[in-house]
């Protein structure tokens, strides 16, 4: 259980995740979505309930602890430094790390989203888009979390750009990572997912298999405008 001040928000949720599965969460806007993440992610304190992070409750860490112990979380807001270049940026994600080890994340960043390479040396907040939404989650991968927590990670992209950050977050999956997905485009979501979440007013209201909440009618008639 978690919300703002006295303000509950989520109070039902029980959400599991496994080693490179995309876990996919979609429902109605205020019905605590975000909240979730960021309670996870340690940003809010949790009135009640557990985080277990391969078994071992995490529930009291801070933001800063739970990274370094491998879950990364990028925000749908405020997930750049808008003064600082594209490599001032990724070195900033990673500013726990010895520089030797800096530099060859970097280098494995750039080349994950070779986007952001011509675009080194200008500020964030010159970027489009989606080359501020990969440099975002880029740099939360200087750190190499385990569990990566992505708020609406398409939210204003163009199109193409949505296609391209989602390959990436398939990528990512295949590689092992684990990938905890708030995502405004509910079909998209839901048909990348191992497992769904469907949240309606701080609780879990369904949950399966991606595609087989895809194909619920109910679902469907609620979020796909089916």
């Amino acid at each position: 259980m978690t919300g703002y001040g006295s303000t509950v928000i989520v109070h039902g949720v029980s959400l599991r995740a496994e080693e490179g599965q995309i876990v996919s969460i979609i429902g109605p806007n205020g019905a605590g979505k975000s909240t979730l993440l960021k309670a996870v992610a340690g940003q809010l304190r949790k009135q009640s309930g557990r985080v277990l992070l391969r078994g071992e409750d995490v529930s009291t860490l801070s933001h800063d602890v739970l990274a370094r112990r491998g879950i990364g979380f990028v925000p749908q807001n405020r997930d750049v430094f808008p003064s600082l270049t594209v490599e001032e940026n990724l070195e900033m994600g990673g500013y726990l790390l010895p520089p030797p080890v800096v530099r060859e994340r970097k280098e494995e960043v750039l080349s994950r989203f070779p986007q952001l390479r011509p675009a080194l040396h200008r500020r964030a907040s010159t970027l489009s888009g989606g080359e501020r939404k990969m440099l975002g989650v880029g740099r939360v991968l200087m750190m190499k979390p385990d569990v990566l927590l992505l708020d609406e990670p398409s939210a204003g992209l163009s199109p193409e750009y949505t296609q391209t950050l989602l390959q990436h977050i398939v990528q990512l999956a295949k590689e092992g990572n684990t990938v905890v997905m708030v995502e405004q485009h509910a079909a998209e979501a839901l048909s990348l997912a191992d497992w769904a979440y469907v949240l309606v007013a701080g609780a879990t209201r369904h949950e399966g298999p991606g595609r087989m909440l895809l194909e619920n009618e109910d679902i469907g008639a609620m979020f796909l405008g089916k």
